[in-house]
């Protein structure tokens, strides 16, 4: 059973991160489809962009349209209108965009013309703009994962060290044992003196009952 529009929106809004959809973000993300934006005017262009109008054939499809999408060998092109607002053109794309995600493309070179799919990329906008408050909270959650999991664990190795600080703070005076030893020493006694296997002595070790104090330094 094929997804349903609303689906769709939702599926794409977690493949592409989206919580709320700037006009810069969108065309980002409609580059990353592999199209190319290009803003033009319904009455005059000049330079590349009325050359390629003339190329495509599709002065009639500027003239009467604030926004369509072009699939045709080499092209894949989302034109809008370079009159609109920022708003306008902000829902103009997101309109492209469904048209786009929902693979419209694949039966006609100009996308728009078929109701149906101009129904289909209307919904999809709809659910992508105003999404309802459970599906609000689903993207922030979705868009915060990776941010949630380094928390936890930045958490977990907080806990891990600060039970290791305590650890290596639970010391039983100011004295010392060797590895291979079964008293402990002052620092200064000779009989730990110069040797690299020294540590300090720890509550835990002399609770042990392992330890006996040295009888040169600690008569």
């Amino acid at each position: 059973m094929a997804d349903s529009v609303k689906q769709k929106a939702r599926r794409f809004c977690r493949e592409y991160k989206v919580y709320k959809l700037s006009e810069k973000q969108i065309e980002n993300i409609i580059e990353t489809m592999g199209f190319t934006i290009v803003e033009y005017s319904p009455v005059f262009n000049n330079g590349d962009v009325n050359l390629l109008v003339e190329e495509l054939g599709l002065k009639a499809e500027v003239a009467r349209s604030n926004g369509f999408t072009y699939v045709s060998g080499r092209y894949r092109l989302v034109f809008i209108n370079e009159n609109l607002s920022e708003e306008e053109k902000r829902i103009v794309l997101i309109h492209e965009m469904g048209h786009i995600y929902c693979e419209h493309f694949s039966h006609t070179n100009i996308v728009g013309l078929d109701v149906k799919d101009e129904y289909e990329a209307n919904e999809f906008a709809h659910y992508v703009m105003q999404p309802s408050l459970s599906e609000k909270i689903n993207r922030r959650l979705f868009g915060r994962k990776k941010f949630l999991a380094a928390a936890a664990v930045l958490i977990v190795l907080i806990c891990i060290i600060g039970v290791s600080a305590v650890k290596e703070e639970s010391y039983y005076g100011e004295y010392y044992v060797t590895e291979s030893g079964h008293k402990y020493h002052e620092a200064e006694c000779i009989h730990i003196e110069n040797k690299t296997n020294v540590h300090r002595l720890t509550k835990e070790e002399f609770e042990s009952g392992e330890y006996e104090p040295c009888k040169v330094c600690l008569p």
